[in-house]
């Protein structure tokens, strides 16, 4: 019987890494029997496909594709970032796929007080226009119902849906000691090696950028009453902003002057959140997971730069010359 192991990222975790190094190195796997389908990729390297198709609260096509593909393998990895967004519904169309089959979960931990600014810029990327102290006040004014803060609201759907195996690793940890892909296979094959890359993927923007694609995801929602998508991302592009570079720089210089210094490593939701996850999960758990910082300060933008009287001049000068129609 076929061994099914679910990559469910979280998002920003180096998950992109991880489907681009099992990608790449897909031939490696299949000669020792670890098979790593092309079937479900719809983005990249990762089976995205497969979690859009659950999100439709059906079976995924794709899926039981994979799983026919699967049957001259020992092991089969799906892997999507994706898989964190399902509801318990969703999860238990999922479960009922993998009926029988022997699967485990892996989920890559990282500390809230990273990332929740790395999801904030992720999603600024995407096309999102929530200022960041908006999205940290959801999540902590939530923090059972926020994903970021309890890694144990997502990791309980699938152990309630369908029981399966699940591994924990630390992403700082394996960072400072390994590489990330090959952590992640060593829990599928231990005798497998791929070689790591120093290329990084899936870069978030800088946190000015970040604040800058918000502003300007803004004005495209109000004039095309819509999302922009990552359709906005353009105005990162080299060439662009070399054309631009003196309202970037402007622009940043607004920005910068009206960053809010947080410090939320020790805070009370996320160390009780972690401490959950460290009880729940203890069994689960590969090695030890880092601690939250107990100072941990970084910048975040305030909308308040948007009050100063250049600034709207500015921005929309920047967006009227990324979209001149």
């Amino acid at each position: 019987m076929v061994k099914i192991v679910l990559h469910i990222g979280p998002h920003k975790t180096g998950s992109t890494y991880i489907q681009k190094q099992f990608s790449s190195h897909r031939e490696t796997l299949r000669q020792a029997s670890v098979y790593y389908p092309t079937t479900g990729v719809t983005l990249e390297w990762g089976h995205h496909g497969v979690a859009q198709q659950l999100m439709r609260n059906q079976p995924s096509e794709f899926l039981n594709l994979i799983l026919s593909e699967s049957e001259d393998f020992e092991k089969t990895i799906i892997s999507s970032e994706n898989f964190d967004l399902l509801n318990y519904k969703q999860v238990c169309v999922l479960g009922d796929q993998l009926d029988g089959l022997d699967v485990t979960v892996i989920y890559v931990y990282r500390r809230a007080d990273e990332l929740l600014l790395s999801n904030w810029q992720q999603l600024a990327k995407q096309g999102n226009t929530d200022p960041c102290s908006d999205f940290f006040f959801w999540h902590f004014s939530r923090p059972l119902r926020s994903p970021i803060l309890n890694p144990c609201a997502l990791l309980d759907y699938y152990r309630k849906a369908f029981s399966p195996r699940i591994r924990i690793l630390d992403y700082e940890t394996v960072r400072q000691t390994g590489d990330l892909a090959q952590a992640v296979l060593s829990l599928v094959a231990s005798n497998v090696q791929i070689p790591s890359s120093p290329e990084k993927v899936n870069v978030s923007p800088s946190v000015t950028d970040s604040e800058i694609l918000r502003a300007l995801n803004v004005i495209y929602s109000m004039r095309h009453r819509c999302s922009p998508r990552n359709r906005v991302l353009k105005v990162l592009t080299p060439a662009f902003k070399k054309a631009h570079g003196a309202q970037f720089a402007e622009l940043g210089n607004l920005i910068q002057a009206c960053t809010v210094k947080v410090d939320i490593g020790g805070s009370y939701p996320i160390t009780t959140m972690q401490r959950r996850l460290s009880e729940v999960y203890a069994d689960d758990i590969i090695g030890t997971l880092s601690s939250a910082k107990v100072v941990n300060s970084y910048d975040v933008p305030s909308s308040n730069w948007l009050l100063a009287p250049e600034a709207v001049r500015l921005i929309t000068d920047l967006y009227d010359s990324a979209f001149p129609n």
